[in-house]
């Protein structure tokens, strides 16, 4: 049995499944860091390749900094450029995107 289910059900409320699912559990979350592990970094790039409204990409990057999955950093020494770049704490779930990735392929084939 994994560790989320146990005999009496999934784990208590505030588990480590839990938090994580709050960090990056919506679907804007993964498909951020989705994309910037197949090198997507600028802001621009992610609204028009995922079509994603500027105000909601905005929201799920500032989460994600905060939650140290990727950081922001200046590019073309210019003022208020920025590339977003993937931590070593959201390299490590490049295993998870790929399992999700696989599932997808699995049961929802283009």
């Amino acid at each position: 049995m994994s560790p989320l289910i146990t005999s009496t059900g999934i784990d208590p409320p505030n588990s480590s499944f839990e938090a994580a699912t709050a960090i990056i559990g919506d679907k804007w979350s993964l498909l951020i860091i989705a994309s910037a592990f197949l090198g997507m970094s600028k802001f621009d790039d992610f609204h028009r390749e995922l079509g994603i409204a500027r105000n909601i990409l905005a929201a799920r990057i500032k989460a994600l900094i905060e939650h140290d999955l990727i950081a922001r950093s200046k590019y073309l020494d210019k003022p208020l450029r920025f590339e977003y770049i993937l931590t070593p704490k959201g390299q490590n779930l490049n295993e998870v995107i790929g399992s999700i990735q696989s599932w997808g392929q699995m049961w929802y084939p283009n």
